[in-house]
């Protein structure tokens, strides 16, 4: 392996753990104006030591509910 290999995955490593996955539940209207649950996914960045999560707004935009799995698999109900 390469020098920057060796770098990249170190970096990989590293920051792999800031990263989580973000499921969220919107509702929705049908045709016949029902209300429908509607999952979504993405992912987001934690920023700080109190577990602040940094994301893009098309990937919690209008959800009712958020979900964060952690790189230690825990769930983390999430603020909004």
């Amino acid at each position: 392996m390469s020098y920057d290999e060796e770098a990249i995955l170190e970096t990989i490593a590293k920051v792999s753990k800031s990263t989580v996955n973000i499921s969220t539940l919107k509702l929705v209207h049908n045709i016949f104006y029902q209300a429908v649950p509607v999952g979504g996914m993405g992912s987001g960045t934690i920023i700080d030591s109190k577990v602040l999560i940094l994301t893009n707004n098309h990937v919690v935009g209008g959800a009712k509910k958020s979900m964060s799995l952690l790189a230690m698999m825990k769930f983390l109900r999430v603020q909004l």
